[in-house]
């Protein structure tokens, strides 16, 4: 599921992808790059609160992790603009 989610982001049809990525992430609950390619696609469409709890999932499951750290900032920037401190 999730190489065809990220062949579908590729060629940029989000909207097809996140069934996959959906998919992917019910099959293993702990697949960290599902999460974050998800949190990507709902950023693209505005879908902040999906796109924060996405971000966040994916970070706990690895906290050393690069992604991990460009994930919490951009989970940290939606925090602050819902005015969550």
């Amino acid at each position: 599921a999730y190489t065809a989610a990220e062949l579908l982001v590729e060629n940029r049809r989000f909207d097809e992808a996140v069934p996959y990525l959906q998919d992917a992430i019910a099959r293993d609950a702990r697949f960290k790059e599902a999460y974050f390619k998800l949190a990507g696609i709902y950023m693209v469409y505005g879908k902040l609160p999906e796109a924060k709890a996405n971000w966040i999932k994916g970070s706990e499951l690895d906290s050393t992790n690069v992604n991990s750290a460009a994930a919490y900032f951009t989970a940290g920037q939606l925090c602050l603009k819902d005015g969550e401190y």
